[in-house]
């Protein structure tokens, strides 16, 4: 049973979480709102997997790393993450890196991006590798791109970011976007 990490997985992640849970791997999911932990908790023993619930905000270094660490003593090393945090919170990916490049063998970091990156200059820092100073951190980007319909674009579907991100999982790929993104650049998602 391996440890896997998702950051922000109650929300737009649920079904990633979901299926990660459902695919035999301890799920701990970092998330503030502990009544949607406990409905993902309830969801996943459903299916026969397990989340290990992670209350807190992640802008307190100090609580994530103590849980994180805690988690890891109890579930072993975590050998995946599936992290997304908010732009103005990206220095919260360093303290994780940071706590897996000490305890785990290697890990494979999937951080999941916004579509626009000029949107925050700390922001775009994270399109290069953060982690290349870490031996055991395998750093991959996913960026949310955009859909385009009868000539106007929306935002994705949690169902189509879903996809996207568990194809991304599936093919260990280090850079993925699902859908359009920069000047019409487009890749096509691969249903899971």
């Amino acid at each position: 049973m391996a440890h896997v990490l998702v950051v922000g997985g109650t929300g737009m992640l649920k079904q990633v979480s979901l299926f990660l849970a459902a695919h035999d791997n301890v799920v701990s999911v970092i998330a503030r709102t502990s009544p949607d932990l406990k409905t993902l908790e309830a969801e996943a023993e459903q299916s026969g997997g397990k989340i290990n619930s992670l209350s807190l905000d992640y802008r307190d270094h100090d609580s994530l790393k103590q849980n994180l660490e805690q988690s890891i003593e109890i579930n072993g090393p975590v050998t995946l993450v599936v992290n997304w945090m908010h732009s103005d919170a990206l220095d919260a990916s360093q303290v994780i890196a940071e706590v897996l490049n000490r305890t785990s063998p290697v890990c494979r970091y999937f951080q999941v991006l916004p579509t626009n990156p000029s949107d925050n200059r700390r922001g775009r820092t994270f399109f290069e590798d953060p982690f290349a100073n870490f031996e055991r951190v395998l750093y991959r980007k996913i960026i949310l791109g955009y859909q385009e319909e009868k000539e106007l674009s929306r935002w994705l579907t949690h169902q189509e970011i879903s996809e996207g991100i568990i194809d991304a999982l599936r093919n260990d790929r280090k850079d993925a976007v699902i859908g359009i993104w920069d000047a019409g650049q487009q890749r096509t998602q691969q249903s899971a």
